[in-house]
């Protein structure tokens, strides 16, 4: 069938010079939807579950893979150190592994990554021997290596490229910021800048990677500045200083344009974008521990502590943020990620009860509808979940006006 057949058709009747003619105009549909469509509709109601309990602590690292099952990197507390675990939804219920029980694993930074085969990979510090490890599950098994036994990994992110090369950012010996790229069955290693965080212990960074292949990375350094270093097609890294503020969390992300988009704590959440000339910088709302995600509009959303975990989401022209989870010590650690169909999903800690929480953001049901939650819960023996509670609306959000914000407009400052 024609694409033309598929249009709508609107039949016309012309008279003209005393003869009728008849013709049909074809409407032609843009191809691509409007902003609004693409956006987040709010207000949402989340689902709310329990993935592991008893004996959590965090970070936790939240991917989705591409049947949009939620995966997700976590810290296990034991006595007396701590375990690193993974979290895999298979459609009917989480499946657990170990993927390192050396009780070596402090509670610094872990990241995840997924590759084309939906495999993960994930980096993360070794407390005991302070070493940038690295583990990939490979035919069932966890697969684990040493990249920096330096001092290493106390922050760290991880990257895949096209061909599921892994590509690491972390701090190593004297608070050096080093890119680690694995091809051709040999990491090599290249410093980025030296000094840049003489203490990085609890101060996270974060990597992207552009349409281009090129990577950017934001993190706070030792002059309390936030900064963003970006890779030329040369392999060199050129670096600026975006704002002086410093926090525990950078959180990194491109858009369509290859423009950077950063969120960045300092016991207020602070939204940050490259417009093409100059760093536009936001005040969200009070609170910490920011996790970044762009819609399929491109907008912005962030999911933070503030006495529970909320979820702010930039509708065009202000914040609307709504409160996910508010209970008090609630929401640390947040994980944010967007799917396709523009669902929100979060992945969190529950500090009173020591419990992994997943979060996902839907429509409210209509007053006739039935609603049906996105993942149904079956228990097994291996699988410690609950069951998804009844969907209720959350309260009115609180929305932030444009006006409010305090905006910068910052030079960019190369060192």
């Amino acid at each position: 069938m024609s694409p033309i057949s598929l249009l709508p058709k609107i039949p016309i009747s012309l008279l003209i010079f005393g003869t009728v003619i008849s013709i049909t105009i074809v409407i032609a549909l843009s191809p691509h939807p409007t902003a609004s469509q693409e956006m987040i509709q709010m207000p949402l109601s989340w689902q709310i579950q329990i993935v592991d309990s008893g004996n959590v602590t965090g970070p936790t690292y939240l991917m989705l893979d591409s049947n949009g099952y939620p995966k997700i990197a976590y810290i296990e507390r034991t006595t007396p150190a701590y375990n690193l675990k993974y979290a895999s939804w298979n459609g009917q219920f989480w499946e657990f592994t170990t993927v390192d029980d050396c009780t070596c694993i402090g509670t610094g930074s872990v990241s995840l990554a997924l590759d084309n085969a939906d495999e993960p990979h994930i980096s993360y510090h070794n407390y005991t021997n302070n070493t940038l490890k690295y583990a990939q599950l490979v035919n069932g098994n966890w697969v684990i290596e040493t990249v920096d036994s330096s001092s290493a990994g106390s922050g760290n992110f991880i990257i895949l490229d096209a061909n599921n090369n892994p590509h690491i950012v972390y701090f190593a010996q004297e608070g050096d910021l080093k890119y680690a790229h694995y091809q051709e069955s040999a990491w090599s290693y290249q410093l980025i800048e030296s000094h840049a965080m003489p203490t990085p212990i609890s101060h996270e960074i974060s990597l992207a990677i552009n349409s281009l292949g090129l990577l950017g990375v934001s993190y706070p350094s030792q002059e309390y500045k936030l900064k963003y270093a970006h890779q030329l097609d040369n392999g060199e890294w050129v670096i600026q200083v975006v704002n002086d503020v410093d926090g525990l969390l950078t959180s990194l992300v491109f858009d369509n344009q290859d423009y950077p988009h950063i969120v960045i704590d300092e016991n207020e959440i602070r939204y940050v974008k490259w417009t093409g000339n100059s760093w536009d910088i936001q005040i969200v709302d009070s609170g910490f521990l920011g996790s970044l995600a762009l819609d399929n509009a491109g907008y912005p959303a962030i999911s933070y502590y503030r006495i529970g975990l909320r979820f702010a989401y930039w509708v065009g022209n202000e914040w609307d943020i709504h409160t996910v989870d508010g209970s008090q010590a609630v929401g640390y650690d947040s994980s944010l990620f967007i799917d396709s169909e523009n669902h929100p999903h979060i992945s969190y800690i529950d500090s009173n009860n020591r419990d992994l929480k997943y979060a996902v953001g839907v429509l409210p049901p209509s007053p006739t509808a039935t609603s049906t939650p996105l993942l149904t819960q079956t228990a097994t023996p291996t699988a410690t979940t609950t069951s998804f509670p009844t969907i209720t609306t959350t309260p009115s959000p609180t929305a932030i006006p444009e006006s409010s914000p305090s905006f910068y407009f910052l030079p960019i400052i190369q060192n």
